[in-house]
């Protein structure tokens, strides 16, 4: 099923004149009207919300389910009653905060070989770890989730919520027989990880395959590229063959050194899991997180769990999606489709980075990023330009900003005495697509 990209708009959110949801409508005729008479006002592009500057003569409100099919990077929404779909959507959370919190320890270790201002490190800093705490990185994406269902709430008069959690043994997704005190006894059960990789490599290198008496624990996936500690993941490698692979896998570096037959050989020695154990471990530190914080906040939230929504998604004869698994969790699998798919990827906020890290001419340490706000705009604002919506990707101090086309056109840069501020849209970009 292929999908593409439209601005089209089909149905209006609708509030109140106390900010109070009603039902979406799809008369956009009498939206236009309304608009036009001053009778409401815009206040979302998106989605598209008016609010009503008039007493409406009824409040006739049909109560809502939201279905959360939360996950460890994608997750999916969806809005629906008995009668029809009213909202569908699929939110990427960010996967760069460990690699962002590796480079400020970096610099901030260079800071401290410099001559410049200088702070000794202090012991009693660490953060107090009480239960339930969360690393930045999985913090973040228990975040994104909170923030995309307390944006609905403003739009959506939801009654109930429905979140799928996920509970992985990975352990029995390894070995489909363990049991037991198994569990215990682990892979390096009785070894240390050096003695266990020179026990089942022969003391060899496992790339060019040279006896040498001092060996490098290896990454096969290097950790800059998405790799584990995992003792999967780790091998034993000469100096040389270390030096030479630097930042690629253990496959990309076989095909690339090795002739073609040996190199087939060799492929089919590397693990054969495909199963991104990463995502699973997310997944099973942030579940209660992110269920007790929506069941704190919201009330009338329930839990369901993934192998019901596979099989409300067979019955219904669905596809497999993060969104249309959203629409089977709601228990409404088989009414009308929204028809569009609003994908929102999150995006870094703002760099906080004080100076850049190299000198410029003149041995000059240049400011490291602008102000938050820049003429009125920040990163990531809706603008319009010549009558087409466009993003702000990047500013500069001139005036002249690189705008990213919502509608398919060309990149534009502009100055922003040119552009038209439509919505600040808080670090997402987001597009809608339609399934053809």
């Amino acid at each position: 099923m292929a999908k593409t990209l439209t601005r089209q708009t089909t149905q209006v959110c609708v509030l109140d004149q106390n900010g109070k949801p009603l039902m979406p409508t799809t008369r956009l005729g009498k939206v236009y009207r309304l608009l036009k008479t001053q009778k409401a006002h815009i206040v979302s592009y998106e989605p598209f919300t008016i609010q009503l500057d008039y007493e409406p003569d009824t409040h006739i409100i049909q109560p809502l389910t939201l279905g959360v099919d939360s996950g460890a990077i994608h997750s999916g929404y969806s809005v629906a009653n008995e009668h029809r779909e009213y909202y569908s959507a699929e939110v990427i959370a960010r996967d760069n905060i460990s690699k962002k919190l590796s480079n400020k320890r970096m610099y901030r270790k260079q800071r401290r070989s410099r001559k410049t201002r200088y702070r000794k490190p202090r012991f009693k800093n660490r953060k107090n770890k009480k239960k339930g705490w969360l690393p930045p990185s999985l913090e973040q994406k228990v975040a994104v989730q909170l923030n995309e269902i307390d944006h609905l709430h403003h739009y959506f008069p939801i009654e109930n919520i429905i979140v799928e959690v996920a509970e992985f043994d990975i352990q029995k997704i390894k070995d489909p027989n363990i049991s037991g005190i198994e569990y215990q006894q682990g892979t390096l059960y009785g070894y240390n990880i050096r003695n266990y990789l020179l026990e089942k490599h022969g003391r060899k290198c496992f790339y060019c395959g040279k006896t040498v008496s001092d060996f490098e624990v290896e990454h096969m996936i290097p950790k800059i590229r998405g790799g584990s500690d995992r003792i999967d993941n780790l091998t034993l490698s000469c100096h040389d063959c270390n030096q030479k692979k630097d930042t690629l896998t253990a496959e990309e570096f076989i095909k690339q050194t090795l002739p073609a037959k040996k190199a087939a050989t060799k492929l089919k020695q590397l693990p054969n899991e495909k199963h991104l154990f990463k995502y699973m471990t997310y997944m099973n530190a942030t579940r209660w997180s992110l269920y007790n914080a929506i069941d704190e906040k919201y009330p009338n939230v329930t839990m369901t769990y993934g192998y019901i929504t596979k099989y409300n998604r067979i019955k219904a004869g669905l596809p497999k999606t993060h969104h249309i698994d959203a629409k089977c969790i709601t228990g409404f699998a088989t009414v009308p489709s929204m028809g569009q798919t609003v994908v929102k990827i999150k995006m870094r906020r703002h760099n906080r980075q004080l100076h850049q890290a190299t000198f410029s001419k003149g041995h000059v340490r240049k400011i490291g990023n602008l102000p938050t706000v820049v003429f009125g705009f920040q990163l990531y604002d809706i603008v319009l330009f010549n009558n087409h919506h466009y993003y702000i990707k990047g500013r500069r101090s001139s005036g002249y900003f690189a705008l990213v086309s919502l509608e398919g056109l060309k990149d534009e840069n502009r100055s922003y005495k040119k552009l038209t501020k439509l919505a600040h849209t808080n670090a997402y970009l987001t597009n809608r697509y339609i399934e053809t």
